[in-house]
């Protein structure tokens, strides 16, 4: 139940797409990057690269060879494919990408779901301007918030070691970097929003066990959620026992490190797949 936006064919050829995508994964290589010569050279002379990947159906992106957390998103995204839109039966009126990094899924939940409104939050200020950047290049609105969620307002100190794994801190920490970010009372704004039915991301690094339990009880009747759980497969079994209290049928997509990601469904209808309650 979609209605997807169709986009322009890219003019760059078949060929080139590909010699683009072959040259960003050589980059990305471990043998690569393991050349100090060969890192230089590849960020001197490719310091981006404007892919144009076919589940975008038409959008682009600008991607940066020598960043390894732009590696891990796109192997997420388009290799994995983590997120399979497919599955959900009904239309979203309002999306949320909480913990947007890049604005990899609000572009595809865009690809899919061209009239929604569309809000992002991500509090790293490099990861927001080249978002901000893929919103514009594709003539997307949304609402890009600079902040983290969380269950209230304020100030928190946010750390990061790469840029696809910030997260907020009781206190400051060791990491790379460490910065004071907004907070965003999500709750409080799903009760503002008054949508009927949501499409929600929520990848927050450890965070959604304080978030979940403020919003889930709120969400609207018809909502879907991809979410990653961290810590440990406790903490997912949190989460799960959590939403099927509220009603939601709920799938692990895959597990790693500690980490997994997991599919949520209620609503009218059922998930175009069949969901294992697992």
């Amino acid at each position: 139940m979609t209605n997807k936006r169709m986009y322009p064919s890219s003019l760059d050829s078949g060929i080139v797409e590909r010699f683009k995508l072959s040259l960003f994964s050589f980059i990305g290589s471990s043998k690569f990057q393991s050349s100090r010569l060969l890192k230089y050279s590849g960020r001197l002379l490719f310091p981006s690269l404007l892919l144009q990947p076919p589940r975008l159906g038409g959008l682009r992106i600008r991607v940066d060879p020598s960043d390894l957390a732009h590696h891990i998103i796109y192997d997420e995204f388009f290799l994995r494919q983590s997120y399979p839109l497919d599955r959900i039966g009904f239309v979203p009126e309002l999306i949320l990408d909480c913990g947007a990094h890049i604005g990899l899924f609000t572009l595809l939940s865009t690809f899919w779901f061209p009239n929604a409104r569309r809000m992002a939050f991500e509090p790293n200020p490099l990861n927001a301007d080249r978002l901000e950047e893929h919103m514009r290049m594709n003539n997307v609105h949304c609402k890009l918030v600079r902040a983290a969620v969380t269950n209230h307002e304020g100030w928190a100190n946010f750390s990061s070691y790469s840029g696809c794994d910030g997260r907020l801190e009781v206190s400051e920490s060791a990491a790379k970097n460490n910065y004071q970010v907004p907070l965003v009372d999500l709750s409080a704004l799903l009760r503002n929003e008054k949508a009927r039915s949501l499409l929600l991301k929520v990848d927050i690094e450890g965070e959604e066990r304080i978030l979940l339990p403020a919003i889930v009880p709120i969400l609207p009747q018809r909502t879907a959620i991809f979410f990653e759980t961290h810590f440990g497969p406790e903490r997912w079994c949190e989460a799960k026992e959590l939403l099927q209290a509220n009603g939601f049928q709920v799938q692990q997509l895959s597990a790693r490190d500690g980490c997994a990601d997991g599919f949520a469904y209620r609503g009218i209808g059922e998930p175009q797949s069949a969901l294992d309650n697992q």
